[in-house]
């Protein structure tokens, strides 16, 4: 496990799915759209904002296309 994350189950998890539908049903009600964002993104986006170096702090690598890709941080 990464350090800073755990896994949700049972009861605990239940709680979190309800308490983000609480919010969501909130936030939709008040008129905000839900987005949804990938979770793979172009590696340039990121190098563009935080410079080169911020390939070395994320999961990146190439995909079937030959295109640089990341996880989203």
């Amino acid at each position: 496990m990464i350090r800073g994350t755990r896994v949700l189950t049972g009861n605990e998890a239940k709680l979190y799915t309800e308490v983000v539908s609480s919010i969501r049903g909130t936030l939709v009600g008040l008129g905000f759209d839900e987005v949804v964002l990938p979770s793979l993104w172009d590696q340039e986006t990121f190098i563009q904002k935080a410079g080169p170096e911020i390939v070395n702090q994320m999961w990146a690598f190439e995909d079937k296309g030959h295109r640089p890709v990341c996880l989203h941080p």
